[in-house]
């Protein structure tokens, strides 16, 4: 980041309006702030060159330096919710369509906080589908596919926790014929102690968590769901569960306008997203015969996160 930055939460006012503008600066001693009215800004010594004239400021000329962040990722945010906290044995769920697959460890759908170790995450990385719990005491279990996954593919991926046989289980399985079926398969680990699945945090889709959040995920996300149960270890089997175990299901084909995303699920967890992700995206199911996602909102039930989307930074006001 440049060592002095910033912006105004507004392009142009009226006259009486007020204008606020936020900054970041690296330097230990205080910035200068001034305003002026442009007549040039082009510095080509071959042109003009700057050409300002002072404007009387209504505010101060000097103000303290302070780093202020750049929080870039998009991802969902759900708050935390009782049936969350009353998760004992779960399934999560997911259709996703990678684009860094071999990027690091990029979370799907967790709950996990990763300074405390506590809470339970499906995530991606080089080693394919990627599970864990952990026991609230900085203790971790993770388990692999260990098969990478092919990029711009779509696969269908999950994670159960078996709370009876303390087991850990992932699984990814491909949609399209072009891969080949040896790149599905999943894997299964003994846990040695009492996961700790009330993390406090809230659910993120396409992100791991943490402060800031970290671990953000580079690709499309479609119908991600959650279940209080452990289902088997097939993706077939995640078709068909009985409704009464559903927790919730986020359908990212209603409301494609907004930047809710709504829970078709009993208890209505409804989320926010973060960083305005690229909506009313071609899903798993796309025909290629409707090019209109209003037409067919079925279709474009995907939304696409990248680790450096941005909306605002959400830095504070420094001077008006």
């Amino acid at each position: 980041m440049l060592p002095l930055t910033g912006y105004a939460d507004r392009f142009s006012v009226a006259p009486g309006e007020t204008i606020a503008f936020k900054v970041s600066s690296t330097a230990a001693t205080p910035y200068q702030a001034r305003l002026v009215r442009l007549i040039s800004g082009d510095p080509n010594p071959a042109g003009p060159g700057i050409k300002e004239e002072p404007v009387p400021a209504p505010f101060a000329a000097s103000y303290p330096s302070r780093v202020q962040p750049v929080p870039l990722g998009s991802y969902l945010r759900v708050p935390d919710a009782p049936a969350f906290r009353r998760l004992a044995s779960f399934t999560v769920v997911a259709t996703i369509w990678p684009t860094t697959p071999g990027q690091g460890r990029q979370g799907i759908v967790a709950r996990h906080d990763p300074k405390a170790g506590s809470g339970f995450a499906l995530f991606v990385d080089g080693r394919g589908a990627g599970a864990l719990v952990g026991n609230g005491r900085g203790g971790v279990a993770t388990v692999h596919v260990g098969k990478p996954l092919v990029a711009r593919t779509w696969y269908r991926v999950w994670a159960t926790y078996d709370a009876t046989t303390r087991t850990l289980t992932v699984g990814q399985a491909p949609l399209v014929s072009r891969v080949r079926a040896d790149d599905a398969g999943h894997a299964a680990a003994s846990v040695d102690f009492s996961p700790a699945f009330d993390s406090g945090t809230p659910l993120l889709v396409a992100a791991l968590g943490g402060a800031p959040v970290g671990g953000h995920y580079n690709g499309k996300i479609e119908g991600p769901a959650l279940y209080d149960v452990a289902l088997a270890e097939t993706a077939s089997a995640l078709d068909g569960i009985s409704r009464r175990h559903l927790v919730a299901a986020w359908d990212f084909s209603r409301e494609t306008s907004s930047t809710r995303a709504v829970d078709a699920g009993p208890s209505g967890l409804h989320g926010e997203l973060v960083n305005l992700p690229a909506r009313a995206m071609m899903g798993s199911t796309w025909t290629g015969e409707e090019m209109c996602w209003r037409h067919a909102p079925g279709q474009y039930g995907a939304i696409h996160f990248h680790d450096d989307d941005l909306y605002d930074c959400g830095w504070a006001t420094d001077f008006t």
